[in-house]
């Protein structure tokens, strides 16, 4: 597993950023946040000796993130977009931390939500390779959504069903706004397709928790 190799790779000294950070984000995942918060720091001082390149770097932005320095990262971020604004990882990670933070404002410019006249722009990305811009029409969905928007979220949906009809993280997405949405037949379908494309995915099975606690009977009072 990655969790094994970044571990293996740890135990022999390994000391560049980019895996101990993995390491972190995974301890982090499995809700070991004082562990992982050891490996962030490993990380960020990896960064801070390589001077060179680190106002370039997109990852100690990401670093400083889970390190607590809001304003260090977004100060990094806001440089960075400034001087690379079609980079779509660059601009989907920014997004994270702000939803995170639940500056819902930022991230809904981040996120290209805003257009010129102040509406909500829905429209979906064009396609792309490296899945920048489907992370980004995801936290655009999240984003809408979590401002009651659901028509815009629903339309971006659709198009990215046709575009990615196979896709674990659009089917999950899908799965979870249906299951909002009330439309049980459905989430259950998306649910299962799921499964069947990621059988190992974690969201999945809380997924399919939640569809069996829905169905499970009730007890009469």
């Amino acid at each position: 597993t990655a969790r094994t190799r970044l571990a293996a790779y740890d135990q022999r000294g390994g000391t560049d950023a980019e895996p101990l950070y993995q390491l972190g984000e995974l301890l982090r995942g499995s809700g070991d946040a004082e562990a992982a918060a050891a490996y962030y720091r490993r990380a960020r001082a990896q960064l801070d000796a390589t001077a060179s390149t680190v106002g370039a770097n997109p990852l100690l932005a990401n670093v400083l993130v889970r390190l607590g320095d809001r304003a260090g990262a977004a100060a990094l971020f806001d440089g960075l977009l400034r001087d690379h604004p079609d980079r779509s990882h660059l601009r989907a990670d920014y997004a994270v931390a702000l939803l995170e933070w639940r500056d819902f404002s930022r991230a809904r410019a981040v996120l290209g939500l805003e257009t010129t006249t102040g509406r909500v722009d829905d429209t979906p990305s064009a396609a792309d390779e490296d899945g920048g811009q489907k992370r980004l029409d995801l936290l655009r969905v999240q984003w809408l959504v979590w401002n009651g928007r659901y028509a815009g979220a629903e339309r971006i949906l659709a198009r990215m069903a046709v575009r990615y009809p196979s896709d674990a993280d659009v089917l999950v997405a899908r799965a979870r706004f249906e299951q909002d949405r009330g439309r049980s037949a459905v989430s259950d379908q998306l649910v299962a397709q799921a499964r069947s494309v990621a059988p190992a995915r974690d969201d999945i099975s809380e997924l399919e928790r939640i569809r069996a606690d829905d169905h499970a009977p009730r007890a009469g009072i």
